[in-house]
């Protein structure tokens, strides 16, 4: 299976050589390593075309977009028009371990798997090019329930099946971030799995792009879950999966009427009729949130 690297770089310069590094002094090497820079303004462009011209890397192609159109699109892209079977998602300013493709490669000999996540380390220091990881793990489906809606995993952990981006793609709008969009539809289709080793420093600070990653509980996004509820519930029906599936999509939607009414009344008896919905929470402390985030 030919494999791919995808990294999208804006303003990137003061991590991007850590994170170049790791990816060169990786022990299975890429067919290829495709970077595309999203109009930096700062050093970045220079540093890379400086570093793949250094260790003569014939096989890392770098370019620069005309102007910004910001890493929602320019990842899409670089997805879109990768042709590897495999592409590994990067972003600029992590440490890869420098066993990730060699433990996730062979994994991914599981035609079920489309979408492959491994676990990672989240910092925001003393990240280290040469951290160890086990080699031996578990690897399990992620199933779709009712915590759906909540991305557990950054997409720079993601190994994907373009084949499977190609059959999903028409449901990408370009207001959806790359990883959750991902995410969300391989645990729908039943086809993301996840294996438990660390096989990231995922550096946390104050640029990282699309941070954080996870659902929102913001009230000016529940418009954005509505659509993609509707998404999902178009392509349930298109694809005449089961009718499980169907009923907790319909019933995500009432989670989403009732947390609307919640913020609309802010109403301690509104927010007592939430609770019925407690299963679309990750944790019973993000349920006890939505009240105060009704009253701020």
């Amino acid at each position: 299976m030919r494999t791919s690297i995808v990294m999208s770089t804006y303003n990137g310069e003061k991590y991007i050589i850590e994170q170049l590094d790791s990816i060169r002094q990786q022990t299975i090497s890429p067919d290829n390593v495709i970077i595309r820079d999203d109009k930096s303004t700062d050093g970045t462009a220079v540093i890379i075309e400086q570093y793949i011209k250094e260790y003569g890397l014939n096989n890392w192609f770098f370019s620069i977009n005309e102007q910004n159109t910001g890493w929602k699109k320019n990842f899409y892209r670089l997805i879109d028009e990768c042709d590897a079977d495999l592409i590994f998602l990067a972003d600029q300013d992590d440490i890869w371990n420098r066993r990730k493709l060699e433990l996730m490669i062979p994994v991914m000999q599981n035609e079920n798997i489309n979408v492959l996540v491994s676990d990672y380390y989240q910092q925001s220091s003393n990240l280290d090019i040469n951290y160890k990881c086990k080699t031996s793990f578990v690897t399990r489906q992620l199933s779709f329930n009712s915590k759906f809606m909540w991305v557990n995993y950054p997409g720079c952990s993601y190994c994907i099946r373009k084949k499977y981006f190609n059959t999903i793609k028409k449901w990408w709008r370009e207001w959806l971030p790359h990883d959750a969009f991902l995410f969300r539809n391989a645990k729908l289709d039943g086809s993301l799995y996840y294996i438990n080793c660390k096989l990231i420093q995922h550096r946390m600070h104050g640029n990282n792009a699309g941070t954080p990653k996870k659902m929102s509980q913001q009230k000016d996004d529940l418009q954005y879950y509505y659509d993609i509820l509707q998404l999902f519930i178009n392509r349930v029906v298109e694809e005449k999966m089961s009718s499980e599936k169907l009923n907790i999509l319909q019933n995500a939607n009432l989670w989403l009427d009732n947390r609307k009414q919640l913020y609309e009344t802010k109403s301690f008896l509104d927010f007592v009729k939430l609770s019925k919905f407690r299963s679309f929470y990750p944790h019973f402390k993000t349920y006890i949130k939505e009240f105060f985030i009704s009253r701020a």
